[in-house]
């Protein structure tokens, strides 16, 4: 079926709001209620998506109520708009599922705070050792030779000095830290949070002109 969207001269582009009005105000509402949000169609193991679709198409509509289609007809839309929805559903879907079976782990790591564990190995302490040999003479006419036999008196020394401790050790520190205060520790947990109906809706910017008039 044709319609007359107007004169060659004056091209005319339905926006998203004037395709759903022609869905309850037309001569065909049904040929008008193939296009859109409601007629997608979900994948059947995208059952978070499932539940979230009626929330997303008011989001959606919100979203891009007056934004003009950007395709030639509307069946190229849909088939644009489902193929971009395929796209991104699984990997939707899953976010879905991991914030919900998550959500209240998120909440408790907030103030649970960072562990630092610290090993350290130290060793101290030491020793060394020193070795003498003295000859003394009794008279100033006396020679000292290479003989051991040959002086008044001889005495060999051996020392081993120790000073400090001898062991060594291993330690491990192991803190609980809470570096930022809790005001600043619950807003970086809320900035890095997602508003997932939002990101999955901006998905589909391309499928929407964006065009000002003045």
């Amino acid at each position: 079926m044709m319609y007359d969207f107007g004169d060659a001269e004056l091209p005319w582009i339905p926006k998203l709001i004037d395709v759903e009005n022609f869905k309850v105000n037309s001569d065909d509402p049904a040929y008008w209620q193939r296009f859109g949000w409601e007629a997608l169609e979900v994948p059947e193991d995208c059952t978070f998506v499932s539940g979230r679709m009626e929330a997303l198409k008011t989001r959606f509509d919100e979203r891009y109520a007056n934004r003009m289609l950007n395709s030639e007809t509307m069946e190229r839309w849909q088939v644009r708009l489902q193929n971009r929805f395929d796209e991104v559903v699984q990997r939707y879907n899953r976010m879905y599922e991991l914030y919900q079976r998550y959500d209240e782990d998120m909440k408790e790591d907030i103030l649970n705070g960072d562990k630092t564990v610290t090993t350290s190995k130290s060793q101290a302490g030491g020793s060394d050792t020193s070795t003498g040999t003295g000859r003394n003479i009794d008279t100033p006419d006396e020679n000292v030779n290479d003989n051991t036999g040959y002086a008044g008196s001889r005495t060999d020394s051996k020392a081993t000095n120790t000073y400090g401790r001898t062991d060594a050790f291993n330690s491990t520190v192991t803190r609980t830290m809470t570096g930022k205060g809790v005001v600043d520790s619950i807003n970086d947990s809320v900035m890095s949070w997602k508003d997932i109906d939002t990101e999955f809706v901006k998905e589909f910017e391309n499928l929407f002109l964006n065009v000002l008039w003045y």
